[in-house]
């Protein structure tokens, strides 16, 4: 019977979970990461998620994961929709406007994780989300400042032809009078 080391399995189980610990530390380090139960309340939150959107543990841990969209989209059927398709092991990523303690707009860039437990059911549900309200803003002012440069330029050019269309009668009175 061939001998089985099982110092070697213990080191090489050892080594994979250190690797993986130390992957979630570096994702816990920069990302905001927030995760929940089924029905969508709070289980736990990371410093990095209460500092983006204002919260402290104590009132963020418990509440339902409403509190944190803007009102029109937590009363919504697509709301329903977004939660029925978590727990039906469906992901969810995208650009997404949530609203922070004190009800300002927040822009993430986010993914919502179904988790799965040992026989392959969802067990709750994980968010990994990164700020990018500065970057939206930007965007978004460059987006009102290319308006208004079109909404001036139209304007100019419609005084632009008022001018002229007044140089051409003005010309023609002349010339009738002359």
């Amino acid at each position: 019977m061939p001998y089985f080391d099982w110092k070697q399995l213990l080191n090489r189980h050892t080594r994979k979970a250190a690797d993986q610990q130390g992957q979630l530390a570096a994702i816990q380090a920069v990302q905001a990461v927030i995760e929940f139960d089924l029905q969508g309340h709070v289980l736990r939150a990371n410093d990095n998620f209460l500092h983006t959107m204002g919260y402290t543990r104590q009132n963020l841990v418990g509440q339902h994961h409403r509190i944190l969209c803007p009102p029109a989209f937590a009363q919504s059927s697509d709301y329903l929709r977004f939660w029925d398709d978590l727990r039906a092991g469906v992901y969810s990523k995208g650009k997404i406007e949530r609203v922070d303690a004190r009800g300002r707009t927040v822009w993430l860039e986010a993914t919502y994780n179904p988790v799965l437990d040992p026989d392959g059911v969802v067990s709750h549900i994980v968010k990994f989300a990164t700020d990018i309200t500065a970057r939206v803003q930007q965007a978004q002012a460059r987006e009102q400042g290319v308006n208004t440069a079109f909404a001036v330029a139209q304007e100019t050019q419609q005084l632009s032809e008022e001018g002229t269309q007044t140089i051409v009668n003005a010309t023609a009175r002349i010339q009738s009078i002359a």
